[in-house]
């Protein structure tokens, strides 16, 4: 629908060439990738100029057909402009209306403009270093940072590590197009077999380098999971038996062109006791009549800030990466012990209490806590 409204649904009006761009789009149609499917990525980028040239076509097509069915001197010409004219207005009007409700440019009720984080801020130091480096130094990057080196003669995605010699990651960030489970995992093949050593790490990031002899972690590099001073959107002050407390959540709508709303959840924890285990926190979201339709275990803080080592009182930040589940009317979040699956009821921590004056919504057996709707 987004794509198609891109032309002001102008395109329609000139068949010939639309058919040039149907290999194109029947592969992302029949595609089993959602993203792929919604014609909002850059999937889509090769059937753009098929719509702007047939809806070119189109107008000059309509317009001159109208125009041939007037009769008068001059009056063909001026027919064809009052026609073209029409034309490309309502379509431009469309075009902008389906812009600012669905787009992500500066003129829709989507964008937002971010301000420069502090994980930003510390991430200049690690691209400045890696990019002082000589040109024909080999680099691999996570696809957060590595459009900041990809002008380098040899830049790598990460988990391609192949000849690199350096690799630069951000723990917290997309880990697409692996897994967050699937970096820690490598990572730390790197340093146990790969002859590599930390040369830097701060506030989720890292920096490996080969043949270092050096393995600690600065303990800076934690900073990016802590939130003292946070206040969430909504408090929630749910304790999951003597172990852990959610003390509130932030609801974050993200400026994502597909048909579903796309929101980012970041929990906050507090650990109520020095923890010897490492717990999971697993999302369940249902649909209005109770079906579970998404369940998405929490990958980065587990692996690279288990719970053991959370300090008691301390305030964890646990953010989920966007998900398409904004019109979803339920939202749920359960915390497992260690090798239970997200299905096992039996595994997960009970009793559920939450603070005087809050209400609850428990789910399967009082094992899952849903969070209220901001």
């Amino acid at each position: 629908r987004d794509l198609w409204l891109s032309s002001g649904g102008l395109a329609i009006l000139y068949l010939p060439v639309l058919v040039m761009a149907m290999p194109t789009l029947m592969l992302n149609l029949l595609s089993r990738y959602a993203w792929m499917r919604s014609g909002g990525g850059h999937y889509s980028a090769a059937i753009v100029p098929f719509l702007v040239i047939a809806a070119i076509y189109g107008v000059d097509w309509l317009a001159s057909r109208v125009g041939r069915g007037t009769k008068g001197p001059n009056r063909t010409g001026q027919a064809w402009q009052i026609v073209a004219v029409s034309l490309v207005s309502a379509g431009l009007i469309l075009a902008l209306g389906n812009q600012y409700y669905n787009g992500i440019a500066p003129l829709s009720r989507r964008f937002t403009l971010e301000p420069v984080s502090e994980h930003a801020r510390r991430a200049q130091p690690f691209i400045e270093q890696v990019n002082a480096l000589p040109p024909d130094v080999a680099i691999s990057a996570s696809s957060g940072l590595y459009p900041h080196v990809s002008h380098r003669e040899t830049a790598y995605l990460f988990p391609t590590v192949s000849d690199a010699e350096y690799v630069l990651l951000d723990t917290t960030g997309p880990s697409s197009p692996a897994s967050a489970g699937d970096h820690f995992q490598i990572v730390r093949e790197l340093l146990d077999y790969a002859e590599f050593g930390v040369a830097g790490s701060d506030h989720g990031f890292l920096l490996l380098e080969r043949g270092l002899d050096k393995y600690r972690i600065s303990p800076t590099f934690y900073d990016a999971f802590l939130a003292s001073n946070a206040v969430p959107q909504v408090p929630v002050g749910a304790d999951f038996g003597e172990s852990l407390r959610l003390e509130g959540f932030d609801w974050n709508p993200r400026p994502v062109v597909r048909p579903e709303q796309v929101v980012e959840i970041t929990t906050y924890w507090r650990a109520l006791s020095s923890l010897d285990k490492d717990y999971r926190l697993v999302f369940f979201f249902w649909d209005g009549d109770g079906k579970l339709v998404w369940v998405q275990p929490e990958e980065r803080v587990v692996h690279w800030y288990p719970t053991w080592l959370w300090e008691p009182d301390q305030i964890v930040k646990v953010s989920l990466p966007p998900l398409p589940v904004g019109d979803l009317p339920h939202v749920g979040v359960a915390v497992l012990g260690p090798g239970i699956e997200n299905s096992d009821v039996a595994g997960r921590i009970v009793p559920i209490a939450v603070a005087a004056g809050q209400d609850a919504t428990l789910w399967e057996q009082d094992t899952l806590l849903e969070l209220p709707r901001p």
